[in-house]
């Protein structure tokens, strides 16, 4: 499988993709990326710098705190690729970039981390998945194959871009509940929500339709407020 690299989450959701329909074997795996996984990833990254460019350490580290990497599996510790992704507030998800190591692609791998990110961005309501990928790289027929439209070009640094994107029908389950209300404006109160919702396994993100007014509220209040809805 080829490689792409994104623009530019707050999800700490331990991910776990049944990928039989990707053609995948059913001892590998799409899960969640963990600290000791970042070597492999960080080696794999530098393999295919030519089309991921050069994805630093700290990148990475920030990627997994911030549950935005995902990784997969073939056996226990033996990393055979990975995504990395953002769930932006305005609807669109990006990946940054997903790559699967030579020996393992036409497997269905790269299909599968694609495909578990796409099933993330449904559960979460957002309205497309959306990434760049240098012109002169394999991969943009691989996307295409993914039911991706090539949207526009764009200037790189080194090459032109395609850009890719892929709208999204949102599947939100019947058990979550379309609206919520609270009545605070501490910030840390606020931080505290935000936890819970995360705790809550609720892949939707709260912020994304908020509405909350000035009266009453603290500068450090407006601030934070303004900092998530911007995220």
């Amino acid at each position: 499988m080829p490689f792409c690299r994104g623009i530019h989450i707050h999800y700490r959701e331990v991910t776990r993709y049944n990928s039989s329909a990707t053609g995948m074997r059913d001892k590998e795996r799409v899960r969640l990326a963990q600290g000791e996984d970042l070597g492999m990833v960080k080696a794999m990254a530098d393999a295919n710098r030519h089309a991921l460019g050069f994805v630093r350490n700290a990148m990475l580290k920030e990627w997994q705190h911030r549950g935005e990497l995902l990784v997969c599996e073939e056996e226990v510790g033996s990393i055979t690729g990975f995504i990395s992704y953002h769930h932006r507030r305005d609807g669109w998800t990006t990946i940054h970039a997903v790559c699967v190591a030579e020996p393992f692609r036409k497997r269905g791998q790269g299909s599968a981390l694609i495909a578990a990110v796409v099933q993330q961005a449904q559960l979460r309501g957002q309205q497309g998945i959306r990434l760049k990928c240098p012109v002169d790289v394999p991969a943009n027929g691989f996307y295409a194959r993914l039911g991706f439209v090539r949207a526009r070009m764009e200037t790189g640094k080194r090459r032109p871009l395609v850009v890719w994107e892929k709208r999204l029908t949102p599947k939100v389950s019947s058990g979550c509940p379309l609206f919520f209300l609270s009545l605070t404006h501490s910030p840390s109160e606020i931080r505290r929500l935000i936890h819970l919702w995360d705790e809550s396994g609720d892949g939707r993100d709260p912020f994304a339709r908020v509405i909350f007014t000035p009266l009453f509220s603290s500068s450090s209040t407006l601030t934070l407020m303004r900092q998530l809805k911007e995220e």
